[in-house]
Parts: structure tokens; C-alpha cells; sequence
């Protein structure tokens, strides 16, 4: 064989090894890289739900239990899948148990045949053998044991054969039955690890889901305070609008719109006006305005010029100032955490009237801008530059 051809050969050999032996321990390697990503995530979700709730937001509370239920779920299919694990190991064990059985029964019938066989030969006598061979009450064991003996030869030699390959079998199944009962009390281990688990996740749950149900509550009962202030200050400013003859003049020049606003400050604009998700309670409110982001302290300006008819603490608005223009419109600047202006001052616009808070009902620094046309609420974006 030359050296060409045995390199070929060796190298087909090295395939056809890799080819069985790859799949195995990439699969292993899969396993693990899984396992290590589900207990990283699993540490990543019980540190996010350590909350001190003294000290935690609202939607921090809400993140910790999102990822407090993600946890539950997780570890449930955990509990799920070790819990069928030890089905099979039990179904394993009871499988090799009962074979043990079988072959300990196996091998007494051979025994018993090594020694009439052996005893046949010597006195020679021609016997059947098989009324006391397969007497007994139970007829399995009988049919069992009728088709064991029709395997042996008519010689001691083969029933001696059959007796140590039976003896041999026996070991083997010992072994699995050993390995099965090992491997089942070692996954009813698992399984309760794995439910002492599941069960801190579900207090853990239960736990924050009660400071949230209680934070919702809350937020329920000073939305509810809330729209009472709207309406109280919607009919307020109605009021004020008709004892207004219209106030004169002409806005200062500068960036305006078509209609002669000006944005109130500079920031992104968030919530626009209209129905959105409410990011505590999950469920779609009536948003009656413009959120517009802005750091604490930030500048507020008059978006059109007015007079101040509210300047102060207005309920879940916070510090706030209504601003009335002429036309029959009306703003509203809520949230802010300093004035610049008093009830009765007439403002230009683009003028300073406070700055960006978070006061009253919010849940961080931002404006929240309203434009009343009429004394009814309307989207203000159409207003804006």
C-alpha cells in the first residue's frame, strides 16, 4: 500500500470519527452555552426585582415585576421539565427492575435444567421433564419459562451455556437498575431544589405585584382628583374668558406659527394629545395635551401673549399657569417648578413664565402644555410652529 493511498485512508477515518463524535459534544456545548445563558438571565431578572420600594418609581416597580412574573414563568418550565425527567428516570428504573426480576427468575429455570440434565445423564432416565419443569399457578411465568427451556439443547452443556450468558445479562441489568435508581433519586433532588426555587420567585411576585396593585390604586384615586381639577379649571377659565373683553395688540416677533404660537419650551416632544397607554396602569387614558421633555429648571415661555389668570398650585397639575388669549383661546402650563409670573400680568410672547418641573402628578421633569379653544380642550400641535 503505497503512502498516498494509506494518508487517504487515514484521513477518511479521521472524517468518519469526527462525524460521529462532532455532533455529540457540539450538542453538549449547546447545552451548556444554554444553561449558562438561562442562569445569567435568571440572575439578570432576581437582581432587577430587588427593589427597596421606599425608594423605587413607579415604572421601576412595574420593570421588577415584568421581570419577576418572566421569572416565574422560567422557572416553571425548569420545574416542568425536571418533573418529566423524573418520569422517565422512574419509568427507567421500574423498566430494569422488572427485567432484573425476569432474568433472576431466568436463570433459576436454567439451574434447575443444568441439574435435571446433569442428573438425566448419569441415571438415564428418558424423562419429559417439562410437567415439573413449567408446573405452576401462574400462567405467564409458565409460557415464560416453556419457551426459555425449548431454547436449551438436550445437554447439560448447552443449559451451563445459556446459564452463564443469563448470569451475565443479570449483571449488566443489576448495573442499569443501580444507575436508574441513582439517577431518579438524584432528579426528585433536582425537582425540589427547583420548586424551593419557583416558590421564593412566587412570593417574590406576590410581593411586588401587591406594591403595584397598591401604586395603582393610588394613581387611580389622584387621576380621579385630577380630572376634577380639569374640570373645576376648564370652567374657571370659561369664566374668566367672558368676563375677558379680548386683550389687544399684536405677538412679538420671532418664530411663530401660522396662528401666532410659539413652542412653550425646548425639549422633545413625548405624549402627544389625544388616547395613549398609561405607563403605570396599563390600560388607555384621555391625554388632554402635550408632554414635552425638558431638564428640571428648564425655561417655560408664554406661547402666545395673555394675561396670567392662574398662577400657582393647582391639584394634580402642580405649579401651574393659565394663560388667557385673545380669540376666545387659552393655555396652560402645568408641572413647573418655579414661577416668573403673577395672576394679572400680561405676557408677550416668547416671554418668560417659569421653569420645568415635576410637581403635582408627574412622573418626572417635563411640561404638560394645553390649549382650551372656547373653554374646550383641543389638540394644541395644529397651534404650534
Amino acid at each position: 500500500m503505497t503512502s498516498t493511498v494509506r494518508r487517504l485512508l487515514s484521513l477518511l477515518v479521521v472524517v468518519l470519527v469526527a462525524s460521529i463524535v462532532t455532533p455529540v459534544a457540539a450538542q453538549e456545548t449547546i447545552d451548556d452555552a444554554r444553561e449558562q445563558r438561562e442562569e445569567a438571565r435568571r440572575r439578570q431578572l432576581e437582581a432587577q426585582i430587588s427593589l427597596n420600594f421606599l425608594e423605587a418609581e413607579d415604572e421601576e416597580v412595574r420593570a421588577a415585576l415584568d421581570a419577576a412574573n418572566e421569572l416565574v414563568a422560567a422557572q416553571q418550565a425548569r420545574v416542568d421539565a425536571a418533573h418529566q425527567a423524573l418520569d422517565l428516570a422512574e419509568n427507567e428504573r421500574y423498566r430494569t427492575e422488572t427485567d432484573l426480576a425476569w432474568a433472576s427468575q431466568d436463570i433459576d429455570v436454567l439451574r434447575q435444567a443444568a441439574k435435571d440434565f446433569a442428573i438425566e445423564s448419569y441415571i438415564r432416565v428418558p424423562a419429559d421433564g417439562a410437567d415439573a419443569w413449567l408446573a405452576s399457578d401462574d400462567l405467564n411465568r409458565s409460557a415464560r419459562r416453556a419457551a426459555l427451556l425449548a431454547s436449551v439443547g438436550r445437554s447439560a452443556h448447552d443449559a451451563l451455556d445459556r446459564l452463564r450468558a443469563a448470569e451475565e445479562d443479570r449483571e449488566e441489568l443489576a448495573a442499569r437498575a443501580g444507575e436508574a435508581v441513582e439517577r431518579a433519586e438524584s432528579l426528585e433532588s433536582e425537582v425540589v431544589a427547583e420548586l424551593v426555587i419557583l416558590e421564593e420567585a412566587q412570593r417574590q411576585q406576590a410581593e411586588i405585584k401587591a406594591e403595584m396593585d397598591e401604586r395603582i390604586a393610588e394613581w387611580e384615586r389622584q387621576l380621579d382628583s385630577f380630572e376634577s381639577d380639569e374640570a373645576r379649571l376648564t370652567e374657571f377659565i370659561r369664566e374668566k374668558q367672558l368676563e375677558a373683553a379680548g386683550i389687544g395688540g399684536n405677538a412679538q416677533p420671532g418664530v411663530e406659527s401660522a396662528r401666532g404660537f410659539v413652542w412653550p419650551t425646548d425639549g422633545r416632544l413625548g405624549s402627544g394629545f389625544g388616547p395613549r397607554l398609561h405607563p403605570i396602569l396599563r390600560y388607555v387614558r384621555p391625554h388632554n395635551g402635550l408632554d414635552i421633555g425638558g431638564n428640571q429648571g428648564q425655561p417655560i415661555w408664554a406661547s402666545k401673549r395673555g394675561e396670567v389668570i392662574v398662577a400657582g398650585w393647582n391639584g394634580g397639575y402642580g405649579n401651574s399657569v393659565v394663560v388667557l388669549h385673545e380669540g376666545g383661546l387659552s393655555t396652560l402650563y402645568a408641572h413647573m417648578s418655579a414661577f416668573a409670573v403673577s395672576v394679572g400680568d400680561v405676557v408677550d410672547t416668547g416671554e418668560l413664565i417659569g421653569q420645568v418641573g415635576s410637581t403635582g402628578l408627574s412622573t418626572g421633569p417635563h411640561l404638560h402644555f394645553e390649549l382650551r379653544v372656547e373653554g374646550n380642550l383641543t389638540d394644541p400641535r395644529p397651534f404650534l410652529p
